[in-house]
């Protein structure tokens, strides 16, 4: 997504009102994180916003912890997921070649949050969904007031 986004003629600066991100940071090497998420924040508006959805490994964790790693997490319409799935990838989806879905990096909520504020968003709000073993982070370039941060993040990231 970020090499898109990085083509001027594809996404000009500031010209998005929002970037929505589902399960997409996960599967970028570490190093091109930073790239992508400044891509993101380059093509928003002053007032524009970002949504992000990860895997939340925290969670995955402690289906590892109690040597679940092959167990059913959740139901998708790829079939079922499983902590292995969410940590390197689908394996119906790698089989069938699309290896790029593969993951290659991961988040808590403190790394996702902790990256979207490495990464220039001004204002960062994130929240855990254990039950779905994702991660929900909104992210606004400028600064914004706690309370009008947090009346978006429940308009726009609600269940």
């Amino acid at each position: 997504i970020w090499m898109l986004l990085e083509s001027e003629s594809f996404c000009s600066t500031g010209s998005m009102d929002a970037v929505y991100s589902s399960h997409v940071l996960g599967q970028l090497y570490a190093h091109e994180l930073p790239i992508a998420l400044a891509e993101m924040k380059r093509v928003l508006t002053r007032d524009g916003l970002l949504v992000a959805i990860v895997p939340d490994l925290q969670a995955v964790a402690r289906m590892i912890v109690d040597d679940r790693l092959l167990d059913t997490a959740y139901e998708s319409p790829a079939g079922s997921i499983t902590p292995f799935a969410i940590i390197y990838g689908h394996r119906g989806s790698i089989r069938t070649g699309r290896s790029r879905t593969a993951n290659r990096g991961g988040f808590t909520l403190t790394t996702l949050t902790d990256a979207l504020r490495a990464a220039g968003f001004a204002s960062v709000m994130g929240k855990r969904r254990e039950s779905a073993f994702d991660l929900w982070g909104l992210a606004v370039p400028e600064p914004m007031p706690e309370d009008e941060l947090r009346a978006l993040f429940a308009a726009v990231l609600s269940d």
